[in-house]
């Protein structure tokens, strides 16, 4: 009986062995895999990223009479604005961001061959305290299914003590 359940147990196993790895068929690099073909507006939107300036921050200071905010001006290139704003947040120590807010320029009708010079208040709620600043370009247009390129994103550290 014990030779037979052996057997059973061997000729079970045989047909679950897995083909000799010399038969499996080859899979593609991962490189291979990941590699997309993008339209040509992406790529140009992308290049166009990448041989901008990037955004300075001319000015941190608190905003004169208002507890827990902060006033900020710096340049952006011109390219980050949709209708003449850029996406700008606070975050704490961990990443979370704390609120999201829009920067202006300053200039009423910039010069949009130059880097603009812009600037926000930011307010933060009690108890919380801003540790990065998170400046994001702005996107708009028809770009259907495949989307824009993503959009460069810059992280400051900031040096804010609670009040």
């Amino acid at each position: 009986m014990r030779m037979m359940l052996l057997a059973t147990a061997a000729v079970t196993l045989a047909g679950c062995t897995p083909e000799p790895a010399d038969k499996a068929e080859p899979r593609p690099a991962p490189e291979a895999a990941a590699a997309v073909q993008h339209s040509a507006d992406y790529l140009e939107m992308e290049k166009a990223y990448a041989d901008a300036p990037a955004p300075t921050i001319t000015s941190i200071t608190p905003t004169p009479g208002v507890a827990r905010s902060l006033h900020i001006t710096g340049t952006a290139p011109a390219m980050w604005f949709m209708e003449r704003q850029f996406p700008i947040s606070l975050a704490d120590r961990s990443g979370r961001v704390l609120d999201a807010f829009s920067t202006r320029p300053i200039e009423e009708e910039p010069d949009l061959s130059q880097p603009v010079a812009w600037q926000v208040d930011l307010a933060y709620a009690e108890g919380e305290t801003p540790a990065l600043l998170i400046l994001t370009a702005d996107q708009d247009g028809e770009w259907g299914d495949e989307g824009p390129p993503p959009p460069p994103e810059f992280r400051l550290p900031l040096a804010v003590t609670p009040r």
